[in-house]
């Protein structure tokens, strides 16, 4: 599969030519982990599988990784109770995995991905 461009708008062709994704996204980002970073016309990040179908929708973030790392990929919310924006990770699934409570969250980088995973294990989500 290929990411093509045509009247400035992104899509995705088979290795054969075939139209796969009708162009209509502003930014379409290499498929990583199954899935594929987007931004709709709107400035909205989702990311979609090769289905086109929104795994995580437009508008659910105010700024989402490109790529996954190792099934996992930090994003950015807007708390209108704190009136700032928060740092949290998401799991390909779309499920919050580290909550929007941080200021920052470095790169995810692969030799650190154990520890995050210890983390999560170890971790009490209270209701």
């Amino acid at each position: 599969m290929r990411i093509y461009q045509e009247n400035d708008l992104y899509g995705l062709k088979s290795d054969c030519g075939d139209i796969i994704i009708t162009p209509q996204y502003r930014d379409f980002y290499p498929f990583s982990c199954g899935l594929a970073c987007v931004r709709n016309p709107q400035y909205q990040y989702a990311y979609i599988d090769t289905n086109n179908v929104a795994i995580i929708p437009f508008g659910k973030y105010i700024w989402v990784d490109p790529y996954f790392t190792c099934g996992y990929a930090r994003v950015k919310g807007y708390s209108d109770v704190e009136k700032r924006e928060l740092w949290g990770i998401i799991n390909t699934l779309g499920m919050l995995i580290v909550p929007l409570h941080y200021d920052n969250i470095w790169t995810i980088n692969e030799k650190y991905i154990d520890n995050l995973r210890v983390c999560l294990l170890f971790t009490v989500v209270k209701p």
